[in-house]
């Protein structure tokens, strides 16, 4: 069986799980949004590696293309899994290819609904038109992004560059975890996940954080997740990346400290107030 049928089969459960988290509310979008998602195994199936480069580069209909060494750079990586929301602009609308890379090492449940959380969460929205230029918003869960697109020619740029890295690496891990957790109570994904121990990844090193939130702080976290790329980027984009400096570290191995856990807890408690 294909890699990819698994992922099918379970379709709706995996809907049900960020439903679980999001709320009913976010159903439909996460359906019309799932319908959207090409999960490709490029080192497992080899088709998928040859549809991989195919979507990376581009056709007329693409904004963001990839230069040819960097589509084979993704395809060859085995170190890592990968999402990348592919733009196309057709008929004057606005669509996404949210295309998922997962090599063979990262089968597993957690990577797949880890990714499945950035490809989910990603919206893009158009902020206005110049001549032959046009301005879009991008967002993927806490991280934004503005750029500059040129409307006849394969060429854009980044004007700002909201990325909370660290943030959205942990709150998207600690959900896959929590979902995977829950899922683990009655099925599976890919078979054989019940029974295998989880990977520990960095993003563990940063777990206290979340699990010191209360849920005041983590369903805020989920709203900022889902929020109009507009609307956050312009209101509450720099006070997360803010927050995401001030709990950096040059070594991501490291646990983090209590005196980060106090700052962050602290940080996110008065955010929350002043923003509800």
């Amino acid at each position: 069986m294909e890699l990819q049928q698994y992922v099918k089969e379970k379709e709706n459960i995996i809907i049900d799980e960020f439903t679980r988290l999001y709320g009913d509310a976010y159903r439909r979008v996460f359906e019309k949004r799932m319908k959207e998602v090409i999960l490709l195994f490029p080192d497992t199936q080899k088709k998928d590696k040859e549809r991989c480069i195919e979507l990376l580069l581009g056709n007329d209909h693409s904004l963001n293309p990839f230069p040819i060494t960097i589509a084979y750079d993704y395809v060859q990586d085995k170190r890592r899994t990968s999402f990348m929301p592919l733009i196309e602009k057709r008929n004057e609308k606005l669509s996404i290819n949210r295309l998922i890379v997962i090599h063979k090492q990262h089968v597993t449940d957690i990577a797949l609904l880890h990714e499945l959380k950035h490809a989910l969460t990603t919206q893009i929205e158009p902020r206005v038109e110049i001549e032959d230029y046009f301005y879009l918003s991008q967002k993927t869960g806490l991280s934004c992004t503005e750029n500059i697109y040129h409307k006849n020619q394969t060429q854009y740029c980044t004007i700002k560059d909201h990325n909370p890295f660290i943030l959205n690496e942990l709150f998207t891990e600690y959900d896959s975890c929590n979902m995977v957790n829950h899922l683990h109570q009655t099925t599976e994904i890919f078979p054989g996940e019940k029974e295998t121990q989880p990977k520990h990844t960095w993003q563990h090193n940063f777990f206290p954080l979340a699990q010191d939130c209360s849920e005041i702080i983590r369903n805020y976290i989920k709203t900022l997740e889902l929020m109009n790329p507009i609307q956050y980027s312009d209101h509450y984009a720099e006070q997360i990346q803010l927050l995401n400096h001030l709990i950096s570290q040059d070594n991501l191995e490291e646990p983090v400290t209590l005196k980060q856990k106090k700052l962050f807890l602290n940080y996110m408690t008065q955010f929350t107030k002043r923003m509800r």
